[in-house]
């Protein structure tokens, strides 16, 4: 029995291993079947390489014989030339010699035997071609190249090596055959790495080799290297400017006593050449094509001194020549040259030298006495009441409000108003936990920002250009008129976000392969788009204005134009998001007519008068220093670059379409009732600094202004006359103010028996502190005050200012009975007739209940009401607001087109009155009213 069992665990063994084997014998197939496809298709992709190898041998060796039958047909056509010229040069001596002998036998009297041929032709022994050799060229003017190849040294001969990395801008041009490609323009980067010997390892400096770079490769900085030496004479391909480059720099190391062991030069970020010894075949290569272009103009002068024929037939190829080459070649377009790069101690000083005189001139804004540490600017505390309003939403955990009840019945807050200026608002008070203190170090941090994002221009403009115009940008008056006398703090941050917009779309106009800096522009119109969208439409208008001059003065091409202005329309269309929903009513609604009625203009005599700002402090004034500074751009205009010319085009552009003399004609532009003219004043202002404080380099100024010490003298001096006249409004713009008791007087008593909502009566004169102290001091709903643009009843809160402007009160009382007010803040003197106003209140309800100094406080109920109306009569049109003013008990339609209102809604009113109304389809218009229940609706 046990050896049964023995037998059959061993039988049991023995198949688990010839499964096993059977296992592993599968997978060894499978393995071989896999190597046996990977096999084929190795082989089929060799056979691919193989056919391709051939195709492209069979390619190359039709280029190689039409080259071979195109230079047999030059050489044949020189042949040619050559020998004409030659019997022409031939039957001229033998009649040289033939005159002489003449003149001998004539003075003589004897013949004079002929010369044989060798001595006749002696002038032309060492020449192939009947001329005297001609002089070689001394090539001692250009670098004596070094013929020893450059090795990295054994044994301790070396201490150690130096690492450099350097950039190349510059353009070239590649000719393939035959034909000549485009110019386009490369940044090379250039590393070099520099063998220093243990003798001198401890006194060379670094300064010393990246001078000796420098003096190498500089003069092939911003060129067309087809136009330099030596790549006039050979193709300034990759690879031979990395050699020729290597041989330069080891020529001018071994000056210093160092040994170039390796250059690497970089044509994009993953295609370099790298070069470790001195090439002597391409020195050689340069002589002999100097020699031979020498040789060559030496040849032609000698023929056109013995043949006038030839001079005029070699002068007219040339010019043929020129031409054709010429016409081949895009003209050429340059919006300006580069400066040097700085290095970053220098950009850190500029830096530094900012941040202090931006902490003397805000220091009295930073650190401000408690009790004087509130805005004065109209609208500066309804900015900061959202402001407010969002910090306490996150806190709460609502990071993006959509509503508020404070305001008009209820309210979008950031729909109509951009929020990022909010939320930088919001984050200040959270570090400085007061919003007061956050709005004063939000406005210096904006200014500050604006004032170092002109360092991004310092390689156009040079770096203490730049920091110059970047001191005035912290001073200067509208900016800070802005900041203070309006309170606009959106505003604020679109124009700290200008010089940088700036500065980026310029590259990207000007380099053309700057993605990173595609992406930055695009990003920079969302910010700015998403802090003020007027403005924004304004600054994309502004730069597209801008590119368009350039491209006028050649410093641009089409491509580069057209690359601007899409650039510029992807940030807005990536900003639809916000910007779709917030172009549906709000501003946008208001009738472009009304506005376009109001939009202000600016008379140069007080614009421009320095003068005018000290009897109104919240005048605009663009600055007499602004119209000096002008006049020195067009003084030294031809000593300006392309871009700069641009920008002081559109600076004269922008500071004339302020002047109500262009009135008429700016009103009649699309937009012109959103795009306000001195919403144009931060880029015309940017315009002007940035061309009038820019220079080109000495070689290309005018010739008075070549010295730098004159250009830096003009510099100083217009900086000196835009300070002082900056400083002047800044003394008096630039500071806080105390609570406004009044107001706060006003809300503290209506908070003690608390109604339902309140509205300001002020023509809006009394700004935003209103719209802060009601809602977040006091806790009440506003319908009527600052920034009624973003209401949903917005239509109905501008009839009240107009009700209160043309004494129709019986108006204003029952519209601020349908909008819940019951308390009325009144500012009394903007009342024409008190005694009408007090009988319409009283028959609205309203009794005076306290004064504070000229503001009133009126009240009806104490509590939330409804109001259950009957109206007989509907007006529809955009005049209706007129009829309703003089007949209160008239209901205006929501909309002006008669489409947008149902049947039902129309046979509610026993009159419609159409009043400038228009509609959707004309049909459906028609259609409705005919069906509509006639006479119990009657039609006027």
């Amino acid at each position: 029995m046990d050896k049964t069992d023995r037998e059959r665990a061993l039988i049991e063994s023995l198949k688990l291993q010839m499964d096993s084997l059977l296992q592993k014998k599968q997978a060894v197939d499978l393995g071989i079947e896999g190597l046996k496809q990977e096999i084929a298709r190795q082989a089929m992709r060799q056979e691919s390489l193989e056919r391709s190898l051939e195709e492209s041998r069979r390619i190359a060796a039709g280029i190689e014989e039409k080259a071979h039958l195109s230079a047999a047909k030059i050489l044949a056509e020189a042949e040619a030339l050559v020998a004409v010229k030659r019997e022409k040069l031939s039957a001229i001596e033998q009649e040289i010699a033939l005159l002489r002998a003449e003149l001998e036998e004539k003075a003589s009297g004897e013949p004079i035997p002929q010369k044989d041929d060798d001595n006749l032709h002696s002038t032309a022994q060492n020449s192939p071609d009947g001329i005297s050799a001609p002089q070689h060229h001394n090539t001692d003017s250009y670098p004596n190249f070094s013929r020893v190849a450059a090795s990295r040294a054994s044994g301790d001969d070396n201490i150690y090596s130096m690492k450099l990395v350097g950039f190349v801008n510059a353009r070239h041009f590649v000719v393939f055959g035959g034909a000549t490609g485009p110019v386009h323009a490369h940044s090379w980067q250039v590393e070099t790495e520099v063998d220093v010997p243990r003798g001198i390892g401890d006194t060379i400096e670094f300064s010393r080799v990246s001078q000796a770079v420098s003096a190498a490769l500089g003069p092939y900085e911003n060129t067309i290297l087809n136009q330099v030496h030596p790549f006039d004479l050979i193709l300034p391909t990759t690879e031979n400017i990395a050699m020729y480059f290597f041989n330069r720099l080891d020529e001018y190391l071994a000056k210093l006593g160092l040994k170039l062991y390796q250059l690497s030069l970089w044509e994009t970020p993953t295609r370099g050449i790298q070069v470790n010894n001195h090439n002597l075949a391409l020195d050689k290569q340069i002589a002999a094509e100097l020699k031979a272009r020498d040789g060559n103009a030496a040849y032609r002068e000698a023929a056109a001194i013995l043949d006038p024929d030839f001079a005029k037939l070699d002068q007219r190829e040339k010019e043929l020549a020129n031409n054709k080459k010429l016409l081949s070649k895009p003209p050429p377009v340059s919006a300006g040259s580069r400066r040097g790069p700085y290095s970053t101690r220098q950009y850190l000083l500029a830096a530094v030298l900012i941040l202090f005189l931006s902490l003397l001139a805000y220091q009295h804004i930073l650190w401000t006495p408690v009790e004087q540490r509130f805005p004065w600017g109209s609208d500066s505390w309804g900015h900061l009441f959202k402001a407010e309003m969002l910090y306490e939403q996150i806190q709460q955990g609502n990071y993006y409000p959509q509503f508020t009840e404070y305001w008009y019945n209820g309210v979008q807050p950031f729909r109509y108003w951009a929020p990022l200026p909010y939320y930088a608002l919001a984050g200040l008070r959270g570090l400085s936990g007061d919003i007061f203190t956050a709005g004063h170090l939000y406005i210096y941090l904006c200014a500050l920002l604006g004032a170092l994002s002109w360092l991004l221009l310092s390689r156009r403009m040079g770096l203490w250009p730049a920091v110059m115009a970047a001191l005035v940008w912290l001073l200067w008056q509208d900016n800070v008129r802005v900041a203070f006398s309006e309170g606009n703090l959106p505003r604020v941050l679109a124009t700290a976000l200008l010089p940088l917009l700036f500065a980026l779309f310029l590259h990207i106009i000007t380099r053309r392969k700057s993605y990173g800096a595609i992406i930055a522009v695009i990003l920079t119109v969302q910010l700015t788009l998403l802090c003020h969208a007027m403005i924004a439409a304004v600054y994309c208008l502004s730069l597209a204005l801008f590119v368009f001059f350039l491209w006028v003065f050649q410093g641009c091409s089409v491509k580069d134009l057209a690359r601007g202005l899409m650039v510029l329309a992807a940030g807005v269309l990536t900003s639809s998001w916000w910007l779709l929903p917030s172009l549906s009513g709000g501003i946008t609604g208001i009738d472009a007519q009304a506005v376009k009625q109001v939009v202000q203009f600016v008379p140069a005599h007080i614009s421009l008068s320095p003068l005018c700002r000290f009897k109104n402090v919240e005048t605009f004034y663009w600055g007499i220093s602004l119209i000096m500074l002008l006049l020195s751009s067009l003084a030294t205009w031809k000593s300006k670059p392309a871009w700069a010319r641009s920008l002081t085009v559109c600076g004269i552009i922008l500071l004339l379409i302020t002047f109500p003399l262009f009135r008429a004609i700016y009103i009649t532009l699309p937009l012109s009732h959103l795009l306000w003219p001195l919403r144009f004043s931060s880029f015309a202002a940017l315009a002007v600094l940035a061309s009038g404080f820019t220079l080109e380099l000495e070689e290309k100024r005018q010739r008075w202004l070549q010295s730098s010490t004159v250009a830096a003298c003009l510099l100083v001096v217009l900086l000196v006359f835009l300070l002082v006249d900056c400083l002047f409004s800044f003394r008096l713009l630039a500071h806080t103010g105390t609570r406004p008791f009044t107001i706060i007087q006003s809300g503290e008593f209506i908070k003690q028996e608390p109604g339902w909502r309140v509205a300001t009566i002020d023509l809006s004169q009394l700004g935003s502190a209103p719209s802060f102290t009601f809602s977040e001091m006091a806790g009440l709903e506003q319908v009527f005050g600052w920034a009624w643009q973003g209401a949903v009843t917005s239509r109905n809160i501008m009839l009240l200012n107009t009700g209160l402007e043309q004494q129709y009160y019986p108006f204003l009382f029952r519209s601020c009975v349908d909008l819940g007010a019951t308390d009325l803040v009144v500012k009394e003197d903007v009342i024409t007739d008190l005694e009408a106003f007090r009988e319409a209140a009283k028959r609205a309800g309203y009794q005076q209940r306290n004064k504070f100094a000229d503001i009133s406080v009126w009240r009806s109920i104490s509590r939330p009401y409804l109001v259950q109306k009957n109206p007989r009569c509907l007006v529809i049109g955009k005049y209706g607001g007129t009829i309703a003013l003089q007949f209160p008990e008239v209901e205006m339609a929501l909309s002006s087109r008669i489409d947008d209102c149902s049947l039902e809604k129309l046979e509610q009113y026993s009159m419609l009155i159409l009043s400038g109304a228009n509609w959707h389809s004309k049909k459906q218009a028609e259609k409705l009213i005919r069906i509509t229940r006639y006479p119990a609706v009657r039609f006027l």
